[in-house]
């Protein structure tokens, strides 16, 4: 029984001291921050769950921050993001607390891929 418990608690020890060293090494913040390029694609708005919308089935935090869009690059309103609408998204990498979007186009249709580099341009 003291064998175990001994084992159980070096377990716990070596468990927490890798976290620690993962969290302190140079580069390794940018996992857990959610830093890096943004996330880009389209397909339907699903639904709309307060400030959260599904697309594609994947839940993305619209903020007070997201840019709507027309897919002239025109503003539109929060109004206008109802289910059923085919849109573009630029997200931040997902992290703990979800993805947020920073920016959403409303599209009359699926984009093909110089369509959708149209798009982006000149976002970042």
């Amino acid at each position: 029984m003291m064998i175990q418990w001994r084992a159980m608690r070096w377990s716990v020890v070596m468990g927490a001291m890798v976290l620690a060293i993962g969290l302190a090494w140079p580069g390794s913040g940018s996992v857990f921050a959610g830093d890096g390029p943004p996330q880009r694609f389209q397909g339907l708005l699903m639904d709309r769950q307060g400030q959260t919308l599904i697309i594609n089935e994947r839940p993305l935090l619209l903020t007070r921050e997201t840019r709507i869009l027309l897919g002239n690059k025109m503003p539109a309103s929060e109004s206008q993001l109802v289910p059923g609408q085919w849109v573009a998204v630029e997200a931040d990498p997902a992290t703990s607390s979800g993805q947020r979007i920073r920016a959403i186009y409303l599209l009359p249709g699926k984009q093909n891929g110089a369509q959708m580099l149209g798009l982006f341009s000149g976002s970042e």
